[in-house]
Order: C-alpha cells, then structure tokens, then sequence
C-alpha cells in the first residue's frame, strides 16, 4: 500500500472560501475514481478528522481532513458514482475558514 503523504491541493476563490482537491500524484496512484464519498455542505472540518473515501481502480482509501472549517459545497462531478468520463483533477468540495493552511 502507498502512503499519500500530501495528497491536496488548496486554492483560494475569495474571501476565506477555498477549494481543495487531490494533486496530479494522488489522482494516478488512485487511477480512475468509480466512487467519492463527501460530507454533505455544513458539516464541519477539523484538521486529522476522516472526511473523504475514495474508490479508485488502482486502491481504495480514506484521508483525513488537511483544513479546518466548514463545507461550503462539493463537486457534483465527484459526490457518489463517478462517471468514467469525469478526471480526477477537480476540486472535492469548498471551505469557508479563517485561516486555511494544508497541514
């Protein structure tokens, strides 16, 4: 099994709103998503917390939750079944926090 060490990427989108995604090295040691499990908008993120399962054709995984905030709202593209025609290199879901640093 390989670790993920850093697997995000963070962009801001204004004020204390950003987006967060998996870099290029996570999409292809997970290969194809076929399935995304998100928490639902609102719901509270705390740095270490499990947030996010990934089902993809190389491995399955859970990661914790790099930020600390609350879900604005998550990709529709990549919320439940994956389309095969949908990359893996959109962002997952939105944040709103005050001080958003990937940890």
């Amino acid at each position: 099994m390989r670790i993920l060490a850093h697997p995000w990427w963070l962009k801001s989108c204004g004020q204390d709103t950003y987006e967060l995604g998996l870099t290029t090295k996570a999409c292809e040691l997970l290969g194809q998503l076929s399935f995304v499990d998100l928490p639902n908008p609102g719901a509270e993120l705390k740095v270490g917390m499990p947030f996010v399962s990934l089902e993809g054709a190389r491995m399955v995984i859970s990661l914790d939750s790099p930020v600390n905030g609350q879900v604005m709202s998550v990709n529709p593209a990549l919320s439940g079944f994956v389309s095969p025609t949908i990359n893996n290199h959109g962002y997952l879901l939105k944040v709103e926090s005050k001080s958003c640093e990937l940890h």
